[in-house]
């Protein structure tokens, strides 16, 4: 829409605000209700035990075999888990 045609036309200036605020307004909603998803699952979690975050890192393949300190941290894992 070009700006002549918004600035003969108010109320579409208004309607377009009132989207705006909308999609603001949506957006804010959905991330309430994460951060209560998020609330409830701590709470559902809290006593339970944490994965430590070498075992994390390998289940979600975020260990670099190149990088000489994660190769040390992939092979304490094995050596680790075969004791399990």
């Amino acid at each position: 829409m070009s700006d002549t045609a918004t600035a003969d036309h108010p109320e579409s200036l208004a309607m377009e605000k009132v989207h705006r605020e909308l999609q603001v307004l949506r957006n804010r909603v959905e991330d309430l209700e994460d951060l209560r998803d998020l609330g409830e699952a701590i709470a559902e979690n809290a006593d339970k035990s944490l994965i430590p975050w070498v075992y994390a890192k390998k289940d979600l393949d975020l260990i670099d075999p190149l990088r000489e300190h994660d190769e040390a941290e992939r092979l304490s894992l094995s050596s680790q888990r075969a004791g399990d």
